[in-house]
């Protein structure tokens, strides 16, 4: 295989890789992300 082919496969896996990540930061994230945003909106108004 040429150095393109070996790159653009390297390239695609990080991808695949980085955007399975990103999906579960996603569904993890939100949970979390509400409950510090309600604690921190208390804490500025009290």
């Amino acid at each position: 295989m040429s150095m393109l082919t070996i790159f653009l496969i390297a390239i695609g896996i990080a991808v695949l890789i980085a955007g399975a990540h990103f999906a579960l930061i996603l569904a993890i994230k939100p949970r979390k992300a509400q409950g510090d945003d309600v604690r921190h909106r208390d804490s500025k108004r009290g």
